[in-house]
């Protein structure tokens, strides 16, 4: 297996051999507990990233969504500007003269 015991005294012969690996032992588990903190660091920051990313998404998939609710709209309108001009209301017909004007003004 990976894992490694803490050494203990009673399996070396002398106190300076004990400490030697007692020393290398510990030396191993710092450098691990050090890379598991960043790793742990890193998922976190992964994970907040992906967070912010998929909030900044869904804020820009309202943002179209309701772009494309107002396009239809456009389309509808159009639609029976072009079929049944007569049937339009007045504030179809001031809508349609506003949309008109824009696209005007956005073609020079």
């Amino acid at each position: 297996p990976h894992t490694r015991k803490e050494p203990e005294r009673h399996e070396y012969a002398s106190q300076k051999q004990f400490d030697a690996a007692w020393q290398r032992w510990r030396q191993v588990r710092d450098n691990n507990n050090d890379s598991v903190k960043k790793s742990r660091e890193r998922q976190r920051a992964k994970k907040l990233a992906k967070a912010a990313q998929r909030k900044s998404l869904e804020d820009e998939n309202m943002s179209l969504e309701a772009r494309l609710a107002e396009v239809r709209k456009e389309m509808a309108l159009l639609t029976k500007a072009v079929s049944n001009p007569s049937l339009l209301e007045a504030t179809e017909f001031r809508r349609l003269r506003t949309m008109l004007v824009a696209s005007m003004q956005g073609q020079q």
